[in-house]
């Protein structure tokens, strides 16, 4: 069974739980905190679900929209740790990012060390260093995303998967869907997809997922 987290933009608390409460029994719930446009509270959003949620305040040099500084930010991550979080996800090259998943760790949140790449896919050589990198930092999940612009892109990430299950890794844009899908069939540990509003290229509704699994026969 494949598992498929459902990334929703956090533009006001009051939105967010009533997008929350509308999706149809995802099985996470990312919540991109990086879209806000007010004080978030972090402590109704996760009351507004029992379902797995995963905090996210990505930065812009890895495709994100955070406009604050990093100490803000990690502040932001630690408070949705802190409110019951079950994942929080954090790029690679964070500031101090060894005490960071310490803190996190301490607040009994799962860490995702993640790395986007905007313009390319990695070989699988360079997947495995990065890998390497989030492991020796305390990740409990790695996310390796690269963009494709030819189908041939997508292998090397799958074949990542194929080598360290229980991680995630897929290519972003049109070329890159394959990926998205196959992912999970290949070890990811998860998949994505959106509440309506797409927030990484190439990203499929979740219905739209739903139904290419059901077509392939996979249960989701």
């Amino acid at each position: 069974m494949v598992r498929i987290c459902v990334s929703v933009a956090v533009r006001t608390t009051d939105a967010a739980i009533e997008t929350i409460r509308g999706l149809a029994k995802p099985d996470m719930v990312e919540l991109r905190l990086d879209y806000a446009e007010e004080r978030l509270h972090l402590d109704r959003l996760r009351e507004s679900t029992s379902t797995l949620l995963v905090a996210t305040a990505r930065l812009p040099s890895q495709g994100g929209r955070w406009a604050g500084s990093e100490g803000e930010r990690q502040r932001l991550l630690l408070s949705a740790a802190k409110a019951g979080f079950d994942y929080v996800d954090l790029e690679d090259d964070s500031n101090q990012i060894e005490t960071l998943v310490e803190k996190l760790h301490a607040s009994h949140a799962r860490v995702v060390v993640s790395h986007h790449l905007l313009d390319r896919t990695p070989h699988l050589e360079e997947i495995l260093e990065m890998h390497g990198v989030a492991e020796d930092v305390g990740a409990d999940v790695v996310k390796i995303i690269g963009t494709a612009s030819r189908p041939a892109d997508n292998l090397p990430c799958l074949s990542y998967l194929a080598q360290k299950p229980g991680n995630v890794s897929f290519a972003m844009g049109s070329p890159g869907v394959p990926s998205r899908v196959l992912s999970p069939l290949m070890g990811g540990a998860w998949t994505y997809a959106s509440a309506g509003e797409v927030v990484a290229p190439g990203q499929m509704t979740l219905e739209s997922m739903r139904e290419a699994y059901h077509l392939m026969g996979v249960e989701s």
